[in-house]
């Protein structure tokens, strides 16, 4: 996740799979934290990768609830680790992962 995070450019129009652990979910974008380093709360945002799409329905808003119940206790270590697959692609100046799914989810 790291090499796609910091030159995420040199894979304009590519489909990618991204793993890291779930931070945040919303409708429109999920916020994924890199799997090989350790979290911290303190850490900057900006090192998480979003990535967007549609993730509205029952499945994203369960997996955000448990995310929060986790948030509000401290159990980083027990985030879960997912896959989203999408297109990297620029707008308006932003390079990002879009249109993505979830492809798979470990708890």
């Amino acid at each position: 996740m790291k090499e796609v995070k910091t030159d995420i450019k040199k894979y304009e129009g590519c489909t990618l799979s991204v793993r890291g652990q779930l931070w945040e979910v919303r409708n429109e974008f999920v916020d994924l934290m890199d799997t090989d380093e350790r979290f911290n709360p303190s850490i900057d945002s900006s090192k998480n990768l979003g990535c967007s799409g549609n993730f509205s329905g029952n499945t994203y808003s369960d997996i955000e609830t448990k995310l929060r119940d986790l948030r509000a206790k401290s159990q980083f270590d027990n985030f879960p680790v997912a896959t989203f697959t999408g297109t990297v692609k620029t707008t308006d100046g932003y390079t990002g992962l879009r249109d993505c799914v979830l492809t798979n989810v470990q708890r």
